[in-house]
């Protein structure tokens, strides 16, 4: 089932705890839109369109996180930019958060 023909009672904005890591994987329903990345009292959290159906099939996404200054090894044609989290160590770092698109597609391949 795709995305944009599921029935639009089945579409609902959830939201998910990221932990903070250079690179993470997270699992969500297929065709999941994620609308959002950010930091709430020192946490992550991102938001998604997702399809709540319970026969809906899930599908791994990878998540790349970079430091103001740090190298992008990743191509950028592979990444796509999805918000910025703010993590207080002794100063303020940010983290940019992005989707690997190569890499979710090589985790969901059959």
């Amino acid at each position: 089932m795709d995305f944009e023909t599921i029935p639009t009672d089945m579409n609902k904005i959830y939201k998910y705890s990221i932990p903070t890591k250079e690179k993470y994987v997270i699992q969500l329903p297929k065709g999941s839109k994620i609308i959002r990345v950010e930091d709430v009292d020192g946490l992550f959290y991102l938001w998604a369109i997702v399809n709540t159906s319970e026969d809906c099939e899930k599908e791994f996404r990878a998540l790349e996180f970079y430091k103001t200054g740090q190298e992008i090894k990743t191509p950028l044609d592979r990444l796509i930019y999805l918000g910025t989290c703010k993590l207080f160590i002794m100063q303020e770092l940010c983290l940019y958060v992005f989707e690997n698109i190569h890499e979710t597609q090589n985790l969901n391949k059959k």
